[in-house]
């Protein structure tokens, strides 16, 4: 049996008066200081929820009715129901202090009965109460123990005559079978009741049913202390175990391997217990009370100084001298298929797992066995002994007859031949002569530190470099990294079933069409200094590690060695399994030995070990996690179903747990949390996941568990909860952000835009002034001057009579210089503001239109929309000039009948528009810009250009022209802001304005 202790020194509670499980697998304690709660690994006070106590901590019984749902007696008879963390206490004015409490049983109607010494108490419909002649239970007797059977009966034991109680009955009946103070009851698998107390001791009471009392239940027993227990349960195996009272005489606890052979009714005898534990054995202490068999077999008990737990070892340790340090143990195999042993001296051959001395005719500080034909060969200190038993033992002769040596490695070939890694070379020995081997070795005269020989006779040899050399008798091939053998110094190799596989420092490596495949501790850190290495019949990897013995299952290693990216899942075997130590390091052989029965032997550090593979069965418990707890910035938070964390929280950790008693120290976890990971993070053996610089934002943590034999949980524990955001983290604030970053960015472009449009202003302003300075200059020196030479010619004409050439030449100058100061007048005109200037556009436009229709009859219509608007007088003579351009185009040369003029004072923009129906305008002159010879269209561009407008032609031939010019509202009108309402109404459609926009038509040429 596999026997695992935890002391009050280790954190494990004291007095513990009772053990249950609850539906998640976690095992419960009632303390004399309280309610203990252990996972495997660590024990945790149970603590009620805020505003709750119990009435007394010296907790004596203990009963489970769901994960949430307990009830607690105590040693003053304090019954208290905890449901959901909250407590409701029965106290001792109510049950009139008739503790201490023994036990709890629930009947098949619900109701929950109480055990506890001079009291019988039920608590049914939340009431409890006291069980008396109303039942028919007697007042004279004291009921010590009840449990209910499959059929829904209750027995009840007192300190005087076991009752039943039948199912939907209300009154009690009584057997005849004598029961004695402090009686305990157990039911065995088959349903047999079985009563221990201190009259007649432990004994089975076969047959008995509520129908039907056997007579020879009724006959008298001897009187006997002797196994009297506290409790009594059955193993899962059907064993009896009963921890002992102190009044039997005997210390810590029994176990029966076959309980049934005994139940005849008579009380259990000494040579009837298979087991006996107690402080001898290791046992925490002699005062031993409570049982429990939990759902994955193992048998706990409970004492006053800590909790012991036993279960059957896969692992069969092996040590067949009595008295002899299992440390001292030598394996091998034979020829025959066994296994051999040598302990102090003395070899064994172990055939059906039975050890059976050959000889103790070797020193006793021999080390390392192997068997060569007929003869077995171990070393010493002083050098190499043989014995077989016809020449009995002697000394072997090392090579060269040499002083000293140092043996690395050890392999037998097909004809039983001897090879050792010897002295710094390899050597093969046949009868009493070594020969020092002679294959071409590309390494050098290197030591193997690993030799084996396969099927073929092929030899291979493993070197403390991490290379591998096979011999076929005739060429030698090296692998190394490049040839996939990856495993750091090689320490063992087995060459079986036509494989070949290779345990090194880092890992694992096989054979496979030509060159290795590995698989090392970088994906699988169990993997560590493997020095034995095999494989079972159904291809399942086993491995002696120096953490353990681990095995692989054949399809994940499979996978893993053809996949370099898999980890593949594994069973970790190490002391809660029987196994007594870890590898043995740098052996001679592997220090794994397959019998012919198929049972796996390990050589360890602290002994031998075996194992039958085919009895192996996976644990098919899956854990179930729970999270404890929840620290956000170090502050810890209850778990709730609506955790709401407050803004600022960056850092949170998580504490979770999974109860998988069997091998705790192997349960795996792997958690991710919702808006973070996409995919599991593996989590190891730890028991706490941190997440640091989270969002606001909603989150689920959850957690998964695996046993330690990779069965997983089947549904994760979820912890659903919220960061809080402040103002500044909300939807609303960002929004708002965003809306106020977008008008930032509008405001921007307004005022760069308000910018340019003064900076365009100023610069007309500027070249306007500057116009007027030249038109000023010309006028004052240029014209005045032409005019003065112009009178001074004309004085000198007059003295010349009018018939002379001279004249006649005269008069012509000056005419040309009259033409020319008009030209002059002209231009300065043009460089200064004019009255059309001052005049409104659509005033300007219609007197244009009036002198241009006089030389060049054409019907002309004006029409003003929206609300007139002052306009910049530098722009307002610039667009003046476009249009007074465009209208003589349009009454001069295209010779049209119908000219028409719109000017809309838009809010954003003011737009006039001048269409003739004229002979239009060839497109190859749009596309040039302009006719030869003609730069008209090219100055109304350049103009628009210079005001920040846009100029827009739409001509073709024979079918008239429309020329638009659009300036943007901030460069054309000298207020370009308008009321909300005026720009709300001019976005109206004009059919819903109650006051539509007036049209103001030219009042001469009235619009039709």
């Amino acid at each position: 049996m596999n026997h695992r202790t935890w002391m009050v020194v280790n954190g494990a509670p004291a007095d513990n008066w009772d053990i249950k499980q609850d539906g998640k697998g976690f095992i419960w304690l009632a303390t004399s200081t309280g309610l203990f709660r252990f996972d495997g690994v660590q024990f945790q006070r149970y603590v009620p929820a805020a505003g709750q106590s119990f009435l007394s901590t010296d907790m004596t019984a203990l009963r489970i009715v769901s994960d949430d749902d307990f009830w607690v007696g105590t040693s003053d008879g304090v019954i208290s129901h905890i449901k959901a963390g909250h407590v409701v206490s029965y106290p001792i004015s109510n049950t009139a202090k008739e503790g201490p409490v023994y036990a709890f049983a629930v009947t098949p109607d619900g109701a929950m009965w109480v055990v506890a010494g001079r009291a019988l108490l039920r608590y049914s419909d939340g009431k409890l109460a006291k069980v008396g002649v109303d039942w028919d239970f007697p007042p004279d007797m004291q009921a010590m123990w009840m449990l209910v059977d499959k059929e829904g009966t209750a027995w009840l034991a007192t300190d005087r005559e076991l009752l039943f109680l039948r199912k939907g009955s209300h009154r009690f009946e009584h057997t005849g079978i004598s029961t004695g103070l402090y009686s305990v009851l157990a039911l065995s698998p088959d349903g047999t009741l079985w009563v221990s107390d201190g009259v007649h001791g432990t004994r089975a009471l076969p047959g008995l049913s509520a129908g039907h009392v056997p007579s020879q239940l009724l006959k008298p027993l001897p009187a006997t202390h002797f196994a009297q227990s506290m409790r009594l349960v059955f193993d899962k195996s059907g064993a009896l175990w009963g921890t002992l009272s102190y009044r039997s005489g005997m210390q810590g606890i029994f176990r029966v391997a076959n309980p049934s052979q005994f139940a005849d009714g008579q009380p259990l005898r000494p040579e009837q217990v298979t087991d006996r534990y107690s402080t001898e054995q290791g046992f925490t202490s002699i005062v031993t009370v409570p049982m429990l068999v939990d759902r994955e077999g193992d048998v706990w008990v409970g004492t006053d100084f800590g909790l012991n737990r036993f279960h059957t070892n896969s692992f069969k340790a092996v040590s067949p001298l009595p008295g002899a340090s299992p440390v001292e143990t030598w394996l091998s195999p034979d020829d025959a298929g066994n296994v051999l042993l040598l302990q102090e001296g003395c070899l064994y051959q172990v055939s059906h797992a039975v050890a059976s001395e050959l000889t103790c005719a070797f020193p006793a500080s021999s080390y390392h066995i192997i068997k060569a034909g007929n003869r077995f060969i171990s070393e010493t200190a002083e050098g190499f002994y043989q014995w077989s038993p016809q020449a009995g033992s002697s000394p072997l002769k090392l090579p060269g007859n040499q002083a000293s040596w140092d043996t690395t490695a050890v392999g037998k070939d097909a004809h039983g031949n001897l090879w050792l890694g010897f002295s710094g070379s390899l050597y093969e020995l046949e009868g009493d002569a070594w020969r020092k081997a002679e294959i071409e070795n590309p390494l050098g005269h290197k030591q193997p530190t690993a030799i084996a020989f396969d099927a073929g006779n092929t030899m291979w040899l493993g070197y403390p470099n991490g290379q591998i050399l096979r011999w076929n008798g005739h060429a030698a091939t090296v692998y190394t990294a490049s040839e996939g053998l990856s495993i750091g110094n090689v320490e063992a190799i087995a060459a079986q079933s036509g494989s070949i596989l290779v345990g090194g420092d880092t890992g694992v490596a096989r054979w496979k069409n030509g060159r290795f495949q590995s698989l090392s501790m970088a994906r699988l850190p169990v993997l560590s200094a493997v020095s034995g290495v095999a494989e079972t019949k159904t291809g399942d990897l086993w491995l002696n590690t120096s953490v353990g013995v681990v095995r692989i299952e054949a399809s994940e290693a499979e996978r893993a060695f053809d996949d370099a990216g898999y980890t593949p899942s594994y069973r970790l075997y190490g002391g809660d399994d029987g196994v007594p130590g870890i590898a043995f390091r740098q052996p001679l052989a592997s220090t794994i030995t397959t019998d012919e029965h198929g049972r796996l032997w390990f050589l360890t550090n602290q002994g031998v070990c075996w194992i039958d593979p085919s009895t192996v069965h996976a644990n098919p418990v899956a854990p179930q996690t729970v999270i404890e707890s929840i620290v956000a910035e170090g502050r810890p938070f209850p778990i709730d179903s609506h955790l709401a964390l407050p803004p600022h929280t960056a850092t949170i950790s998580f504490q979770y747990t999974a109860a998988s008693l069997r091998a705790p120290q192997n349960v795996k976890f792997r958690y991710k949390l919702s808006g973070v990971d996409t995919h599991w993070q593996d989590g190891g053996a730890q028991r706490q996941a941190v997440y640091a610089n989270l969002k606001p934002g909603d989150y689920a943590f959850q957690v998964e568990a695996a046993n330690s034999d990779g069965v997983w949980s089947e549904h994760p524990s979820i912890l659903a909860f919220q960061i809080e955001r402040t103002f500044y983290q909300t939807r609303i604030f960002r929004i708002l952000s965003i809306m106020a970053a977008i008008l930032c960015v509008v405001a921007l472009a307004l005022m760069e835009r308000r910018r340019m449009l003064r900076a365009l202003r100023d610069r007309l302003e500027v070249r306007h002034a500057e116009r007027e300075r030249i038109a000023r200059e010309l006028h004052d020196t240029l014209l005045q001057g032409v005019q003065g030479l112009t009178l001074c010619m004309q004085a000198f004409a007059d003295h010349i009579p009018k018939g002379d050439p001279f004249r006649a030449k005269v008069d012509q100058s000056l005419e040309r210089a009259y033409e020319l100061l008009v030209d002059g007048r002209d231009r300065v005109r043009d460089l200064r503001t004019r009255d059309h200037a001052a005049k409104d556009l659509a005033e300007a436009f219609t007197s244009l239109a009036e002198d241009f229709a006089e030389e060049w009859p054409a019907r002309f219509q004006i029409a003003c929309t929206g609300i007139q608007q002052g306009i910049i007088p530098v722009i307002r003579e610039e667009i003046y000039l476009i249009g007074r351009e465009a209208l003589l185009n349009a009454f001069q040369h295209a010779m049209a009948t119908q000219v028409d003029v719109a000017i809309a004072y838009d809010v954003k923009q003011l737009r006039v528009c001048i269409r003739d129906d004229g002979v239009g305008i060839d497109p190859q002159i749009l596309d040039a810009g302009h006719r030869p010879g003609h730069w008209g269209l090219v100055g109304m561009r350049e103009r628009a250009g210079a005001i920040g407008g846009r100029l827009l032609i739409r001509a073709s031939a024979g079918a008239g022209t429309e020329i638009e010019l659009v300036v943007p509202a901030g460069i054309a009108y000298a207020h370009p802001r308008q009321s909300r309402w005026m720009w709300f109404k001019q976005r109206l459609p004009s059919s819903w304005r109650v006051f539509p926009d007036a049209v103001q038509p030219s009042p001469k040429y009235p619009m039709p």
